[in-house]
């Protein structure tokens, strides 16, 4: 509920202004809001529907992505694409079956930002890359500050939880694929809905780094990732010491990508790093990514 009425009503008074301010209260008011995707689809014929976005929690980005390709309408879903592998094949599968397009939507590949720099980069005015560190640090230490948990919080929350708890007695939410109404809330901190750090954040920086190194996949990889701050006791708020999420609170990852002269079995030694961190505790650096070349730095950052 808190949901449709922000996409209404708005939530910004310059970049997220609302539909009825958008498009006047009267075309506004002609909008039809469904409560979930099987609804929908059920009137996709008579809406003259011909594609759908997918903004929803991870792990039904796949059952409402072949759902909708199935009933025959184009897909733009958000990052990730699928909760797993398996999924984002059977994705691509239906799509090519049915002739529809299926696209992902990774913001730095519809970034000016980020075309300007890669342009940069692509014309040889870093020379050649060799090392891109990435993070996004944030301080959600504190009791309130978590963004992820947002059950018990303010007058949306209470609006939104009566109506999910009267879905989640019904069963409806268990068809909908969550095993409970908190865990549609706080989704992103459960491996059954979520990715965590490296799939919610990590994706967008090595999705960057991916199109700076000429859109290359990485050779290798080794990380750590761990509840090093939440659940631990005696460390922080009380709060945090009994915390119920799956997901790592700290994560560092380091990838070998292939470099501009990288060819297999002759020149294997050029080599392009990439370093990732995401922490919950301090952030104190800024988010985004500095790319070293060996004629130059270029610091990405919004």
């Amino acid at each position: 509920p808190a949901n449709i009425e922000r996409t209404f009503k708005g939530s910004h008074p310059e970049v997220r202004i609302g539909l009825e301010k958008k498009l006047g209260s009267a075309r506004a008011s002609q909008i039809k809001v469904y409560e979930d995707h099987t609804a929908l689809l059920k009137d996709a014929s008579a809406l003259g529907l011909e594609m759908v976005v997918i903004a929803v929690p991870l792990s039904q980005h796949a059952p409402i992505a072949l759902a909708c390709m199935e009933a025959g309408l184009h897909v733009l879903t958000e990052k990730l694409m699928a909760h797993n592998v398996t999924e984002c094949k059977q994705m691509i599968r239906k799509a090519e079956s049915k002739g529809l397009l299926l696209a992902v939507g990774h913001q730095r590949h519809y970034s000016v930002l980020y075309d300007n720099a890669n342009d940069l980069i692509q014309k040889g005015l870093l020379g050649d890359i060799k090392f891109i560190r990435a993070q996004w640090h944030r301080n959600n230490s504190f009791p309130g500050s978590d963004s992820w948990r947002k059950w018990d919080r303010g007058a949306e929350a209470k609006k939104d939880k009566e109506r999910l708890l009267e879905l989640e007695k019904s069963g409806r939410l268990k068809e909908l694929g969550y095993d409970s109404a908190k865990q549609l809330v706080d989704w992103r901190l459960y491996n059954k809905t979520g990715g965590g750090l490296m799939a919610e954040l990590g994706s967008h920086q090595m999705d960057a780094s991916s199109i700076f190194l000429g859109k290359k996949h990485p050779l290798a990889v080794q990380g750590y990732g761990a509840k090093n701050f939440y659940g631990v006791k005696n460390v922080g708020p009380k709060e945090n010491w009994d915390d119920d999420r799956d997901i790592a609170d700290h994560i560092y990852v380091t990838f070998e990508f292939p470099g501009r002269h990288y060819v297999k079995a002759e020149n294997e030694d050029d080599i392009a790093i990439v370093t990732y961190s995401s922490i919950n505790t301090n952030r104190l650096e800024f988010y985004g990514e500095t790319v070293f070349g060996s004629r130059g730095t270029l610091i990405m950052k919004e």
